[in-house]
């Protein structure tokens, strides 16, 4: 799917719940071993499973201001998953803001308020557990800013850092399972609008799409795109300039595959740019 630049109004509406306090309706489970449960309106994460389980929103955002209340138990690692992919590694694909009682170094790359592995807080926090704790963040385009009871953490622009400058710029919000019990309350969220215009290709289907070279290409079910059985590209429909190209890619062994960037099926002109 490409994401190309357009102008969206952005949504006036507040805060509103995504969490009812009763049930994990819109909220999808990932992971081998689910570990997610509702209980006095809260969200347990069990720490039962561990990695790579995770709790993720049913849709994607891309900007959105998000408030929720988070209590760790003793030793507890957790933290807030923004802008995620389903598949991977949501918070090396995404944003991740940690949150943990703090055995770690206070004020480094892991302790709470820290953009994961990149980018310590602003301000150290006083490690503490089971203890409920506030947290206010907006990602509005390329700018994130975060604050952890009132006390602002991060607030950069995404592209000024080469380590977050290409992380995906729309996905699943979420909350992983680092093998530790904590809880979450009050979660909600104000969508402010796309700035980006999202683009399937596979949406109709082969419809469009033109072949340069042999192979065949069929779209199976759950909307995989599968080709086998000779040389040749498959080009989607449409040309594009400057856009952000997101995919998941599966392969077999002895396979010879990639993506074409800026190519042409035209057998006359250049086939791209490959990927391999």
């Amino acid at each position: 799917s490409c994401l190309l630049a357009t102008a969206r109004p952005a949504n006036a509406a507040g805060l509103s719940p995504i969490f009812d306090g009763a049930s994990l309706n819109g909220w999808v489970p990932e992971g081998p071993r689910p570990s997610f449960e509702v209980d006095q309106q809260q969200i347990v994460i069990t720490g039962r499973a561990n990695q790579p389980n995770w709790l993720r929103t049913e849709r994607e955002y891309e900007n959105f201001r998000l408030h929720f209340e988070y209590k760790l138990s003793q030793w507890a690692e957790a933290a807030v998953i923004l802008r995620a992919p389903r598949a991977g590694r949501p918070s090396q694909s995404g944003l991740a803001l940690y949150l943990a009682h703090d055995y770690h170094p206070v004020g480094g790359a892991r302790s709470t308020g820290a953009i994961t592995g990149v980018k310590a807080p602003a301000q150290a926090l006083k490690p503490s557990y089971d203890e409920w704790h506030s947290v206010d963040l907006s990602l509005n385009g390329d700018q994130f800013s975060a604050t952890i009871d009132g006390v602002k953490v991060q607030d950069c622009r995404l592209s000024s850092d080469p380590d977050l400058a290409q992380r995906l710029r729309r996905g699943f919000i979420g909350f992983p399972d680092f093998g530790y019990k904590y809880w979450l309350r009050n979660v909600r969220l104000e969508d402010l609008g796309e700035s980006a215009k999202l683009i399937n290709p596979l949406a109709n289907g082969l419809q469009g799409w033109h072949l340069r070279g042999g192979g065949q290409w069929q779209i199976r079910e759950g909307g995989i795109l599968t080709g086998w059985g000779g040389d040749g590209v498959i080009y989607a429909p449409g040309d594009y300039k400057d856009f952000e190209l997101s995919l998941l890619v599966r392969t077999q062994e002895w396979a010879n595959s990639g993506v074409f960037l800026r190519g042409s099926p035209d057998p006359k002109q250049s086939r791209g740019f490959e990927i391999q």
